[in-house]
């Protein structure tokens, strides 16, 4: 089976045919990308080398020939460097498409059991019948089922498996579950760009509210913006006066001075809007694929 099944034809296999081909096929393409990975990692390093030596060599020896033939050298060890780059996205990608259906092999099979438990953190001790029919421990329905890749996602099944709901909500379900049935190339895609960020831990976006909800530096103090922007070209100006002479040595640590008199005054605020964004850059990215998806 090709990556790229129709819908007809996955329609008529059975899900551990489906699961199986294309896990057979990612797996395919990581192997072919790996082969392209190596290959190019020693194209890099010859490439490299050759650069080297001859700009080096046309340096002491004066020769423009061989300066502009390492110089050809250089610019295509840059070249190589995109192309690995996106070679190894690639692989990346392939490695993850493979591990979404070998799961979605082993809960068709037995190897469900060894998952990570889940849901236990969100159910309450004494739920009435959650425990008593394992819906969620060890062994468990929540252990099996779960495809879940972010913390709400997780609290929403839950909810929905340990809570009644409306018989019109109930058809709405069953509804959207009817949708999204055939959808096994748009699903699995789904689940292996929340993995490609997270791992095996579940996304939370509770990071990324908390930084929407911070309030501006700019909007509370006007009188910042002209000041963030005119620092900068100050400090310029500084440095070019100085080294024109037209002013005393080192006036332009006049200008870096103040920035650092800023950053020290603001450190707090932006410590903390720093250390929330960069904190939870890969889980930024692994929601934007998916919305991506989505849309």
């Amino acid at each position: 089976m090709t990556a790229e099944a129709s819908k007809e034809t996955l329609d008529t296999l059975d899900p551990e045919t489906v699961h199986r081909g294309f896990e057979q096929s990612f797996e395919a393409e990581r192997e072919l990308l790996e082969r392209r990975d190596q290959q190019l990692s020693t194209l890099r390093l010859i490439a490299f080398v050759a650069a080297f030596i001859l700009i080096l060599s046309g340096w002491i020896g004066g020769s423009t020939l061989q300066l502009l033939l390492g110089a050809t050298c250089a610019l295509g060890f840059l070249v190589l460097v995109g192309m690995h780059v996106r070679v190894a996205k690639a692989s990346q990608a392939a490695t993850l498409r493979r591990d979404v259906h070998r799961r979605h092999l082993a809960r068709i099979g037995r190897g469900w059991l060894d998952f990570p438990r889940s849901g236990e953190d969100f159910v309450d001790p004494h739920h009435p019948y959650a425990w008593d029919i394992d819906l969620v421990g060890e062994a468990s329905l929540i252990q099996r089922i779960d495809v879940t890749r972010s913390l709400r996602g997780e609290q929403c099944l839950l909810q929905w498996l340990c809570g009644p709901a409306p018989s019109e909500e109930i058809a709405a379900r069953q509804e959207a579950v009817a949708e999204l049935a055939p959808e096994v190339e748009f699903r699995a895609r789904l689940e292996a760009a929340a993995r490609g960020a997270s791992g095996n831990e579940k996304l939370d976006g509770s990071g990324f509210i908390e930084f929407t909800e911070l309030p501006s530096l700019f909007e509370e103090r006007p009188w910042l913006t002209p000041v963030v922007i005119g620092l900068p070209l100050l400090s310029l100006l500084c440095l070019l006066l100085d080294l024109s002479a037209a002013w005393p040595n080192f006036a332009w640590a006049f200008g870096m001075l103040l920035q650092l008199v800023l950053v020290f005054v603001f450190a707090r605020p932006l410590r903390r809007a720093y250390n929330l964004a960069t904190a939870r850059r890969g889980s930024l990215e692994a929601f934007e694929a998916m919305l991506l998806l989505f849309e």
